[in-house]
């Protein structure tokens, strides 16, 4: 059993704060935030203490499915079997030796240590301003979840489900005009490169790393420690001696990834106490470790070269996303790489010693000019704490879609979306949704089983993918969008993220064929709900209310 704060900040992939900052125990004193992370903690440990207790696979009502045999592969495992949702405790990843759990707690406190004392000194405002805004929209989430469950879902789930229309879609035009006033942005333009998996994805990175000229700004949530991580980091330190490279990780995010083990790892292998020290270490690399006030976090995975190219989308530092899991990024070119360096120079001003002061000088900077280039309209959408774009965006098309909608998430927990998914189903939209088989922690996969039977409920086609999937991808109505951001509380609402969208015909196409039309075909369509008792709606409200 892990010490408790190594458990819940276990949390790598969807922005894991939450917990692993509530356990920092840095206020004694009374109040609201006190009270407030105090009942965070309590709840979240009575709903793993009921995780613990149950197993989907040990239910014999598991769903049958059969598959071909396909070749071995991130996307191709699939075989006769019982078809559960595997919780993340069942898998063969573990978290390493006692020495590592020691030095992630001493980390961890190091992290909470800065966060609590040099943050509220060097970014007072930001720091204020993150706790307001949780606070806010916790309230709101609470307010909205329990209107949705005793009310509004009631009234909608009264009439039978409806088939599936065939009517077109709606207009993009009319919603590109939509999404400005939504969202408060302009696309910029560009052209986008689908890299699918860590097979696609690497090579390119890395030979973008080994090209470029002058600068290698990355920006990731989690930086691992592993041998793959290692050549990565071998190479960026190679490079900083010729070029200029910047790294920013989130602090919680890298530490905790550190201190989960993939299962494809040789044995033999022997990681470094911290991944900063090893990245600064015999280099010119200038690396930034990002604190987590108030339970926040970066999970931006944005990676720009020579400000000319940019990789986009959900993929780690990491063993896991080169070799064992199923993810997407995407290769940008074009005036949008300039918009998003523009961004990332502005977290990384804020992330320095001058904190605030330097976010404010680069906020009344006199604006650059872009000079238009080739390419199509691509959107850039942020998740800020007090403003989300993304969750904007992904509401607004699900209300408007009026043909089909394509999701594939390995993390759902967002009531919202979830009813505004039922709500278009009932319409007569054709409503698909994949996920993975085997998520990487339990207390989520729980809470994805309730949503689920629910959406099964509803008429909704739900695929489980054979193995995990970390893809973060939509289209409806041939608007797509891609990024960072899950489906839950943590990225649509308090960590920092960056999706990308676009309704050029060509990259809707190719998405669909490439992702979703492959995805649907390698994954078991379920047919029936889930096994599931009082514990997954146990996780299914801590899940709501926290991640």
């Amino acid at each position: 059993m892990l010490v408790p704060v190594i458990i819940m900040a276990h949390l790598d992939n969807r922005g894991g704060t939450v917990m692993a900052t509530a356990t920092g125990g840095r206020q004694e004193s009374g109040g609201f935030p006190g009270i407030f992370a105090i009942t965070t903690v309590s709840l979240l440990l009575t709903g793993l203490a009921a995780c613990a207790s149950q197993n989907p696979a040990s239910d014999a009502n598991a769903i049958q499915a059969t598959a071909p045999p396909a070749e071995p592969g991130p996307r191709s495992r699939v075989a006769t079997r019982d078809t559960y949702l595997v919780p993340a405790s069942a898998q063969q990843s573990d978290y390493g030796s006692f020495s590592r759990h020691v030095n992630g707690t001493v980390g961890l406190l190091g992290i909470m240590l800065k966060t609590y004392t040099t943050d509220p000194l060097v970014r007072p405002f930001s720091t204020a301003r993150s706790l307001g805004f949780l606070i806010k929209n916790t309230l709101i989430d609470f307010a909205t979840q329990t209107l949705i469950s005793m009310v509004r879902l009631p009234e909608a789930t009264r009439t039978p489900v409806p088939p599936v229309t065939t009517g077109p879609g709606m207009n993009l035009e009319e919603w590109e005009r939509v999404l400005d006033g939504i969202t408060g942005s302009t696309p910029n333009t560009g052209s986008i490169e689908f890299l699918i998996d860590g097979n696609e994805y690497f090579p390119a990175l890395i030979e973008s790393i080994e090209n470029a000229d002058e600068s290698i700004h990355l920006r990731t949530y989690i930086f691992d420690n592993d041998d793959f991580a290692i050549q990565i980091a071998d190479l960026l330190k190679q490079r900083s001696r010729e070029i200029d490279v910047k790294i920013m990780m989130d602090g919680i995010g890298t530490l905790t990834g550190g201190l989960a083990t993939a299962s494809s790892l040789p044995a033999s292998f022997e990681p470094p106490a911290s991944i900063a020290h090893y990245l600064r270490s015999d280099s010119e690399i200038s690396a930034r470790i990002l604190t987590n006030p108030w339970f926040s976090g970066d999970h931006t995975k944005v990676t720009i070269v020579d400000r000319d190219v940019a990789f986009v989308g959900g993929m780690n530092i990491g063993r896991e996303y080169r070799y064992d899991w199923h993810d997407l990024m995407v290769r940008v070119e074009g005036d949008v790489v300039k918009a998003l360096a523009r961004d990332s120079d502005d977290a990384w001003a804020k992330s320095g010693m001058f904190g605030d002061l330097a976010a404010l000088f680069r906020y009344f900077r006199r604006p650059e000019l872009f000079t238009p280039e080739d390419g199509y309209p691509i959107r850039i959408l942020y998740t800020r704490a007090q403003h989300s774009q993304i969750y904007k965006a992904q509401l607004a098309a699900i209300r408007r879609a009026r043909n089909y909608i394509y999701i594939e998430n390995p993390y759902f927990s967002d009531d919202t979306i979830l009813f505004e998914l039922i709500a278009a189903r009932r319409r007569g939209v054709d409503v698909r949704f994949v996920i993975a088989e085997k998520g990487d922690m339990m207390l989520m996969d729980m809470s994805n089983v309730q949503a689920i039977n629910t959406m099964l409920d509803n008429g909704i086609r739900v695929y489980v993918y054979p193995e995990m999937t970390h893809v973060k991808a939509a289209i409806v109505d041939d608007w797509l969008m891609i990024g960072s951001a899950n489906l839950d509380k943590l990225s649509m609402r308090v960590n920092s993220e960056v999706n990308l969208a676009t309704s050029h015909p060509e990259a809707v196409r190719e998405l669909k064929e490439r992702l979703f039309q492959a995805d649907f075909e390698i994954s078991l369509e379920l047919k029936k709900q889930l096994p599931a008792g009082p514990g997954y709606r146990l996780a299914e409200a801590v899940a709501d209310i926290f991640l």
